[in-house]
């Protein structure tokens, strides 16, 4: 197995972590089982609707940086800005529901894979 097929392979890995939760864009009932909160207000559900068109987007750039070696660096700064961002909000937030630790814990994988991504990168 070639160091590019890895890299490749993690990228899409990251890439998938982000695209997932555009379901929420285009089903507001989504919010409940995703992030455990209900978007009875108009607008939490157009911030967590345009979130989700965000996520995707990063996840999009991800997977493009796969097979598109020069946006693997502004892939991996825009993927692990998103996630640590997010676990650093969380954590500083309080208490969480099950399903924001949930997200918090998908995260911190996908910044260990992003890391190993970036790390093969720089040796490989």
């Amino acid at each position: 197995m070639s160091v590019e097929f890895v890299v490749q392979s993690l990228f899409v890995v990251i890439g998938a972590i982000h695209v997932v939760p555009g379901v929420v864009a285009v089903s507001v009932e989504k919010t409940r089982s995703a992030y455990g909160l209900e978007a009875g207000n108009r607008d939490l559900a157009l911030l967590l609707r345009h979130r989700a068109v965000l996520l995707v987007l990063v996840g999009v750039a991800m997977i493009a940086g796969a097979f598109v070696p020069d946006l693997r660096v502004p892939a991996l700064v825009v993927g692990g800005a998103s996630m640590l961002t997010f676990v650093a909000f969380a954590s500083r937030s309080g208490v969480l529901t099950p399903q924001i630790r949930r997200i918090v814990r998908v995260d911190i994988v996908g910044l260990v894979v992003l890391t190993a991504a970036a790390l093969l990168l720089v040796v490989g």
